[in-house]
């Protein structure tokens, strides 16, 4: 099947709205999934939607997280992701 980038990245930007994420990450998450098929990498790309989807359901991946830091040792940073888009 061959899709078009642009209404690829409006559906899965529609799916990750309606999964809790506001406007502005679900488009960036979009991007970068759509991007990385582009690129090749498919791994990493739309095919991750269906796990989210169900990482979401479950509680598990939650939407609108910003990343806290939580040490800094020098040139060595920690972060927790909040449980949000990686």
């Amino acid at each position: 099947m061959l899709i078009q980038a642009e209404p690829l990245n409006n559906l899965v930007s529609t799916i990750l709205k309606k999964g809790g994420s506001c406007i502005e990450e679900a488009q960036v998450v979009a991007d970068h999934l759509v991007r990385s098929n582009l690129a090749g990498h498919d791994s990493h790309g739309v095919g991750m939607l269906p796990l989210y989807v169900r990482m979401l359901k479950e509680d598990f991946l939650r939407p609108n997280q910003k990343p806290k830091l939580v040490n800094a040792d020098g040139s060595i940073l920690m972060f927790d992701g909040q449980r949000g888009y990686g």
